[in-house]
């Protein structure tokens, strides 16, 4: 059988309270008895010491030869007297530990030891149980001429005084009684301050068992189970967090599944269909122009591959950026100089705002960052111009390229940097360029956003590293 928390916690509280208890009532019931039996003895020998006088004054008259057989003569007369003055019981005893009178002749004790000390000059008392009572004997020596001679033996039973014991020991019990009761009682309600926070808690662990991750717990105890709560909530939003990420992860992949088969599925279709035409053309003229086509979509598809294969590098962190002083200016200017013949074939507007600027960067991966960008301008904007301006910062030089093009949908702009993300059926894929533009800026300790307003321009923005943060 297990025990719940709640009863193991009444169980501690109990077992804890039963130690403390009985350690408080044997510690208090012996210094108790303790104080009685001294208090006891304290009496009886002050009652010793007021008539001890009259012992000495009797056995002072003594002028024969022998004061054993005095003693023995006049015992009957010192016990009797003694007993009327004290109420107690007296026993006299010579030096040989012969009992020479006593005032309750019916009644004979043993010979303890409180007499062999008496005998030998020491007051001394021992406790014994007689029939059901406890008695006090107290034994003190009778001097002459300052040899013993003999002892008397005081007889007190101690019966008020073990009342009063039985009492305080009765007191102490049903004391006890009550308090375990009250313990009981009080630990059992108060372990609902204690379990009722778990229990909640439980509760929402259940419901996270089940998927749900969006609710928290609100305790207030101000101790360990409030900390166990605000660790466990923030448990909570971090799964939650994790899951939603897992989620827009995975729509990200099948998107990214979804648009490579469509770029993949153009050029092959293509391929195909102009391989299967292939056989039944004539011409050479027409031979030649479907090979020159099969040899473009074939190169296109090497393209794709390559960039995927470049994309899982950057995946992987195997990607390299070394890190120098560089001239953004100049690495703009190859990069335009580079796609000129596209940019005269389209009639672009080119106007250049910057001065020299130094910039921390890897030369090659930027120039490709520059070349991702202006082609994408080019291909997908239908713009007439392109901005180029620079930016100056106390940590970074912003670098700001802007078309006047037809722009993005505010929607679309967060996943414009998706891999092979298409806005509409009409718009091509960017290809993986941005995807790779953005890793490579984040390497560089950079960073990349665009801006747009639809039918009005768009304008990609390039933190880079000054070379003065340094």
């Amino acid at each position: 059988m297990t025990l719940n928390l709640r009863f193991k916690l009444i169980i501690q509280n109990i077992m804890i309270f039963l130690i403390v208890f009985l350690i408080i009532y044997f510690v208090m019931m012996n210094v108790l008895y303790e104080s009685i039996l001294n208090k006891s003895v304290e009496f009886v020998d002050k009652r010793v010491d007021e008539y001890k006088y009259y012992i000495d004054e009797t056995i002072k008259g003594f002028d024969g030869l022998n004061i054993y057989d005095y003693l023995k003569e006049k015992s009957p007369i010192i016990s009797e007297y003694m007993h009327s003055k004290l109420d107690i019981q007296i026993e006299i005893y010579n030096n040989r530990k012969e009992m020479m009178s006593q005032t309750l002749p019916n009644k004979k004790y043993y010979v303890y030891q409180d007499v062999h000390y008496a005998v030998n000059g020491k007051k001394t008392y021992i406790i014994k149980n007689d029939d059901g009572i406890k008695l006090l004997f107290f034994s003190a020596p009778i001097f002459y001429d300052n040899e013993v001679i003999g002892c008397i033996r005081y007889i007190y039973p101690l019966i008020s005084e073990f009342e009063i014991i039985a009492k305080n020991n009765l007191i102490f019990i049903i004391t006890g009684i009550l308090s375990f009761i009250a313990v009981f009682f009080m630990s059992y309600i108060y372990s609902f301050k204690i379990l009722n926070p778990l229990k909640k808690l439980k509760n929402e662990a259940e419901k996270i068992s089940e998927g749900d991750f969006n609710s928290t717990i609100n305790i207030n105890t101000g101790d360990e189970i409030e900390e166990l709560t605000k660790s466990f909530n923030k448990m909570s939003e971090n799964i939650n967090k994790y899951i939603k990420n897992l989620k827009d992860e995975k729509d990200k992949q099948k998107r990214f599944v979804d648009n490579i088969a469509h770029e993949l599925k153009t050029p092959l279709t293509s391929i195909i269909g102009y391989s299967e035409i292939l056989p039944k053309l004539k011409d050479s003229k027409d031979i030649e122009k479907s090979l020159e086509y099969i040899n473009n979509q074939g190169k296109r598809l090497l393209i794709l591959v390559e960039e995927m294969l470049y994309i899982s590098k950057l995946n992987k962190n195997s990607i390299h950026v070394v890190l120098k002083n560089h001239s953004i200016k100049k690495i703009l200017e190859d990069a335009l100089n580079t796609l000129r013949p596209r940019i005269e074939k389209f009639s672009i507007n080119i106007i250049k705002q910057f001065k020299d600027t130094i910039v921390r960067c890897d030369y090659e991966k930027t120039y490709e960052c520059f070349l991702n960008i202006i082609d994408n301008s080019i291909k997908h904007s239908n713009c007439s111009t392109l901005e180029f301006k620079i930016v100056d910062d106390k940590e970074y030089k912003i670098i700001e390229i802007k078309d006047n093009g037809k722009g993005i949908d505010e929607k679309n702009i967060d996943k414009i940097f998706e891999p092979f993300y298409s806005g509409s059926k009409e718009i091509k894929s960017t290809g993986l360029g941005l995807s790779i533009v953005k890793d490579i800026m984040k390497k560089q300790n950079g960073d990349i956003k665009i801006e747009s307003v639809e039918n009005e321009y768009t304008k990609v923005i390039l933190k880079f590293e000054s070379s003065e943060s340094i």
